[in-house]
């Protein structure tokens, strides 16, 4: 039925208004540009015959709009859709048996090995969203892993915009000792926007004119986003919004005490193409989606403590990999590791990169947004868009019983060394992309600063001309011209009582050097050094025939001391990430999950 702003109007009342101008509205669709961004809201000639038509319709919408009305889910038919389950008894892939209960609003769900009881989740629905609880036993009974989860904005929204949120708290148990604690939270934002299909002109003018007769005194439509709903896109091309924000913190505890603690922080912003059509669109086959646009930022804390409760290692880590961004820094990389005894700091390293994408190499890539929420892509790209509930739905079911859920994608990443980038500068594997980065560590005694050691490196494009007319030798081979011309600063600084009293400086930069007319152009190197120590400085100038790679042996200093210390720190992460994976799935009859 359509629903107009003054109350529901039946099918079958506007069919005869509707016939009576298919011709009109077929022709004014073709000849006229649809509403929205791209010109004024479409309007079609009505007949009085057919207003008249529209009007009884309007007038008994109440009683045609009761028998219209489709009937709600009932709770085991929203459950068993929810959770992809069937009530009764039935077997999971792994060979466990799988018993499904539903009564009232709840349900329960209890897996078997045999005889015994492995796995249970219970939820209730409620009018805020869905509470799931699920509890993984040992083979003694007792419980192992308890999840509990809370989904917000579960509904039928079919605007255009929507958003809906999930909360998830994981606990682990050695007998009844609580080992280790997890605290989640993921938000989902989506909205789209597309060409609508063909049924959408005619759902949307005959809206408009219930409206009209209904007495609201709106006659046309005013704003594409008041009007338009995911119906309308049903089959079509849209451009798809979509913004996630993910955060966790996982506490380690021994003996009751904290041990480790990991903050996990991600906001991602993602623009796709996607076709919702069963044919080819645009060159995009049926329900596929496309990537276009990314901004990933990803925020990691680890803090280690002793058996004090003092804190032992404090480190922070960011990662942004931005694709919207129009400065032409695309990656920006932050470190910062401190080292403590007894609670005082002792050392203190920190380092910062940036870099570009070059002419022939592309920077790293971040998971899309199928990969970050474990979701198929048939089941994005359905036939009707998905709003945010229904998105992140898909996954309830390994958010209510799998711990590792929203993290398999961060896990595969720090597998593979996709945050390293820092090691592919120091390893030579960086192309040709531009960057900046350094790397400076501190060294204290009794809270004062003794020491500092600063190294930097950098690449920047080469834009020398290749050749000259005028020098018929001038110019570089193709072999021997670099895509980049490279830049290092070494510092270090000693204090005594707070106050600097040793500095040293070595710094090198390459240059394209013009040969003379019958020579060819070089690659040079000209380094500056200079030491002071209280009234007496020494400085030193020379220019170097060589690349940088010749002259400075330290080159790289900042990127190796940057990637060491990285791989330190995710060294943290991947195990927690592993540990939080694969616990309640040590047995395989404790493998099952609901819904396979």
């Amino acid at each position: 039925m359509i629903q107009g702003l003054n109350g529901a109007v039946s099918a079958s009342g506007l069919q005869a208004a509707a016939d009576e101008t298919a011709a009109a509205q077929d022709r004014g669709q073709q000849e006229q540009a649809f509403p929205g961004a791209w010109g004024d809201a479409y309007t079609v000639t009505i007949s009085d015959r057919a207003k008249a038509r529209l009007a009884a319709a309007v007038e008994s919408g109440a009683e045609a709009g009761e028998a219209d009305t489709e009937q709600k889910p009932s709770a085991q038919e929203y459950w068993e859709k929810l959770l992809g389950v069937s009530s009764g008894a039935s077997t999971t892939a792994d060979g466990n048996r799988l018993k499904v209960t539903v009564k009232g609003d709840a349900v329960e769900v209890l897996e078997y090995a045999g005889s015994r009881l492995v796995r249970k989740t219970t939820g209730m629905l409620g009018a805020s969203g869905v509470d799931l609880t699920t509890e993984v036993y040992d083979r003694s009974g007792r419980t192992t892993q308890k999840i509990q989860t809370h989904f917000t904005g579960l509904d039928s929204d079919l605007s255009v915009t929507s958003s809906s949120g999930m909360t998830r708290t994981t606990q682990w148990f050695d007998g009844r000792q609580l080992v280790r604690q997890m605290e989640e939270s993921m938000r989902l934002s989506s909205s789209y926007s597309g060409t609508p299909n063909a049924d959408a002109f005619e759902r949307l003018n005959l809206a408009q004119l219930a409206d009209s007769l209904g007495g609201s005194g709106q006659d046309k439509p005013t704003d594409e986003g008041t009007l338009w709903s995911l119906l309308d896109f049903a089959g079509s091309l849209t451009k798809d919004t979509q913004k996630t924000d993910y955060y966790a913190t996982v506490t380690d505890y021994a003996d009751g005490r904290v041990t480790q603690r990991i903050t996990i922080d991600q906001a991602n912003s993602y623009e796709n193409t996607t076709n919702h059509g069963d044919a080819v669109n645009a060159g995009r086959d049926p329900h596929s989606t496309e990537q276009t646009r990314q901004e990933a930022r990803l925020f990691l804390r680890v803090e280690s403590y002793d058996a004090q409760g003092n804190i032992l290692r404090d480190v922070s880590f960011s990662d942004t990999m931005d694709s919207f961004s129009s400065s032409g820094v695309q990656h920006r990389q932050s470190l910062s590791v401190s080292w403590y005894v007894d609670g005082e700091r002792v050392k203190r390293s920190q380092g910062e990169l940036t870099m570009e994408r070059g002419e022939n190499t592309d920077l790293e890539t971040r998971p899309t947004l199928l990969q970050f929420l474990n979701v198929d892509e048939a089941d994005y790209a359905a036939d009707t868009p998905l709003n945010a509930s229904e998105i992140l739905s898909l996954g309830l079911t390994q958010a209510a019983t799998d711990s590792g859920h929203f993290k398999q994608a961060l896990k595969a990443d720090v597998e593979s060394g996709r945050y390293d980038t820092a090691g592919d500068v120091a390893r030579g594997n960086n192309g040709d992309r531009p960057y900046t980065l350094e790397w400076t560590n501190e060294i204290y005694s009794e809270g004062e600063l003794v020491a500092r050691q600063r190294d930097v490196e950098s690449a920047t494009g080469n834009r020398t001309p290749e050749d000259t007319l005028l020098r018929t030798g001038g110019g570089l081979t193709e072999d021997a011209r670099p895509a980049l011309l490279h830049r290092t600063e070494h510092v270090e600084e000693a204090y005594e009582g707070g106050h600097l009293t040793t500095r040293g400086v070595i710094s090198s930069h390459e240059y394209i050097f013009e040969g003379d007319r019958q020579g060819p152009d070089e690659v040079r190197t000209a380094t500056h050094a200079e030491k002071q120590s209280g009234l007496k400085k020494i400085v030193m100038n020379d220019v170097y025939a060589a690349t940088i790679e010749d002259v400075d042996a330290d080159r790289h200093a900042a990127s190796e001391a940057f990637s060491l210390e990285l791989g330190l720190s995710l060294g943290d992460l991947r195990e927690t990430l592993t540990a939080v994976n694969s616990a309640g799935k040590e047995e395989e009859a404790m493998a099952g999950m609901i819904g396979e």
